[in-house]
């Protein structure tokens, strides 16, 4: 069932009964399919189900919201209520960190891994997600992030530019102190 924002919250057809596509791997799929068909080829997903929000309370306690779904893909970060909503979605241009921080297990015992989103605003939003294979998990949100770093590096044309304006400011400033160029 498609999103407001593009997303797909619905498991593949080649996705078991609980959600998952490949074994060991329980609560967590991997897609290869996008919503916007000019991304198709580039488009991996993560998806997971069963995921907890780890937040702090008013007097200082934590609590881990149980639940919640989400979606890391061309788009970013989407968290999807228990009843398949949005929540929120996190565009890739406000994300500044997407990693697997540490491992931990579930309040229901299962094996997991803490997910940590950081965003421009200075906000560190935490996610214990369960999985039967964190390594598998940790690999595939590494590989996800580090494609989309690299995406999000300076373009080598605004270098140049910059490089060339910074040269040309050098020479009137050498030209000025030697008094071919007076102001």
């Amino acid at each position: 069932m498609p999103t407001p924002s593009g997303h797909t919250a619905t498991t593949t057809p080649e996705a078991g009964e609980d959600g998952t596509s490949a074994p060991g791997a329980a609560g967590v799929q991997t897609q290869h399919q996008s919503s916007a068909p000019e991304e198709a080829a580039a488009s991996d997903a993560l998806s997971a189900r069963d995921v907890y929000l780890l937040t702090t309370t008013e007097t200082g306690g934590r609590v881990a919201v149980p639940g919640l779904a989400l979606t890391v893909d061309q788009l970013g970060l989407t968290v999807f209520k228990p009843d398949g909503t949005v929540a929120a979605v996190l565009a890739w241009e406000q994300l500044t960190g997407l990693a697997a921080a540490a491992r931990t297990r579930t309040p229901a015992g299962r094996d997991a891994v803490v997910m940590e989103a950081s965003t421009t605003s200075k906000r560190t939003h935490r996610f214990v997600v369960p999985t039967e294979d964190p390594a598998a998990f940790e690999a595939a949100l590494a590989e996800l992030a580090s494609r989309r770093q690299q995406r999000r590096r300076t373009s080598p044309v605004l270098v140049g530019i910059l490089l060339a304006v910074i040269g040309a400011a050098v020479a009137v400033l050498i030209l000025a102190g030697i008094g071919t160029v007076k102001f």
